[in-house]
């Protein structure tokens, strides 16, 4: 945790007064650190590879996740820009304290293979209690597929076995993300 607030605190939006700030191209964050006196700009990839750090510490030192919106921000941030279709597990303690996120399959524009056979295998090996799974749309809607209540139900059956609950499916599209618990499936 100590190296991310140090590389948080050597993030900046924008330089001090009186700084030559290089021109800014279009649709960058705009993000710049001091490197040997002169400020140099930070490439994308590790402005979001720190969000990500910062807020998986967030969720892993926080209290419990009862609030839903930590972790829709966190799964919208790390799930919402990719352009395959990536299924993830957000693995929770009996308190529901996040303990891992892992990205379990990786799928192509449409659709990801889900087996429910590894999603229980990992759960075991972290020792979950509870399960957030998620993946995203890469066209941007956020309507559950008949595969995603499908694999859903799977899923809720298969961690039933193995007393690990399902908690919610959430659904990432283009800055939304919706529940299925929501929708009143779960």
């Amino acid at each position: 945790m100590r190296t991310n607030k140090n590389l948080a605190k050597r993030l900046s939006a924008r330089p001090p007064s009186g700084s030559v700030m290089p021109r800014a191209r279009t649709f960058t964050s705009e993000m710049y650190r001091k490197v040997n006196g002169r400020y140099r700009r930070i490439e994308d990839d590790r402005v979001i590879s720190t969000a990500l750090q910062l807020l998986a510490g967030k969720m892993a030192c926080g209290p419990k996740l009862t609030g839903r919106r930590l972790v829709r921000e966190y799964l919208s941030v790390r799930l919402g820009a990719i352009e395959h279709e990536v299924f993830c597990c957000l693995y929770l303690d009996a308190g529901h304290r996040a303990i891992a996120c892992e990205d379990l399959f990786r799928g192509s524009l449409d659709g990801a293979d889900v087996y429910p056979r590894e999603v229980a295998k990992q759960a075991l090996r972290y020792n979950a209690a509870a399960l957030i799974v998620a993946h995203n749309h890469p066209s941007g809607g956020t309507e559950p597929s008949k595969e995603d209540w499908s694999i859903t139900s799977r899923l809720r059956a298969t961690l039933h076995l193995i007393d690990v609950k399902l908690l919610d499916h959430l659904i990432v599209g283009a800055g939304e993300v919706v529940s299925m618990r929501e929708l009143g499936f779960m």
